[in-house]
């Protein structure tokens, strides 16, 4: 849909699309940070798998972050 809203230009269209990917990827980054501040120390079982794997939460965090169902869904469609 958003690919033939460039090609046809509909601005309306356009401009509701990116709008709702901004609102997507500013979602993604604040509950990011809010688990990786506030949430992932009251987890009991989050800690003790964390102390194991930090290089592997690192990467899942960053993937998360830049990556989710909704957007790969948009890239593919």
């Amino acid at each position: 849909m958003l690919g033939l809203a460039f090609e046809l230009d509909y601005m309306m269209v356009k401009g509701v699309h990116m709008m709702a990917f901004i609102s997507m990827y500013l979602a993604n980054a604040i509950f990011g940070l809010a688990f990786h501040i506030r949430l992932r120390k009251e987890d009991p079982a989050f800690v003790h798998w964390y102390t194991e794997h930090k290089k592997w939460y690192n990467t899942y965090k960053f993937i998360i972050f830049i990556f989710n169902f909704k957007s790969i869904r948009a890239i593919y469609s």
